[in-house]
């Protein structure tokens, strides 16, 4: 599992009540430990080169505005380790900000420089998430786990697996209807940018 996706798998384990070993199968493998749920939320990847960052205008007490607040498109985003360019910011000349000179909420897709910017414009490039459908993916798979299972009765008490399966298709319904629509700019080939 790559480091800077734990805070995305953290997420994804909350919004689908997964453990890191709800069980193994007879195959060895085990559910769902960090790697499995990195697999699932791969599959629900946009890598994003160079997307044009929003500018929020803060008025200050003199009247001016001032730039510090830049948003993207997206949510979810990977976290950079330090070390490793998974996320990063550059300016109109395509030089990589210094993440010194802003802080990430990788959550919400913005970047807060630490002094005004006077609205220039800066480009992020990085891998962000669909949660949302990664959630539903989960779901849907608790419930295949949970179709091997049988209903009983014992000392007063029954556990249907139907109602197990009803509500895991009920989460998976719920977070696939929250899925966004994918929006993308693309750029010709044959024209000079």
């Amino acid at each position: 599992m790559r480091t800077t996706m734990a805070a995305i798998i953290n997420r994804l384990r909350s919004m689908t009540n997964t453990s890191l070993i709800d069980y193994t199968q007879s195959t060895g493998q085990v559910f769902w430990d960090d790697q499995h749920l990195n697999d699932i939320l791969d599959q629900y990847r946009v890598d994003v080169y160079r997307e044009a960052l929003q500018p929020d205008a803060v008025m200050t007490s003199g009247g001016t505005a001032e730039y510090r607040i830049y948003n993207a498109m997206e949510s979810n985003w990977e976290t950079s380790d330090g070390g490793t360019a998974v996320f990063y910011v550059q300016d109109n000349n395509w030089a990589t900000v210094a993440g010194s000179l802003y802080a990430a909420d990788y959550i919400r897709g913005r970047v807060t420089f630490t002094t005004n910017t006077l609205g220039s414009a800066y480009f992020l490039t990085g891998s962000t998430y669909d949660l949302p459908a990664a959630a539903a993916d989960v779901w849907r798979q608790k419930a295949a786990h949970f179709s091997e299972h049988v209903s009983f009765s014992a000392d007063g008490m029954s556990i249907n697996r139907q109602q197990l399966i009803s509500n895991c298709l009920m989460m998976a319904d719920k977070y696939a209807a929250q899925t966004g629509a994918m929006v993308a700019t693309i750029y010709r080939s044959d024209v000079n940018a």
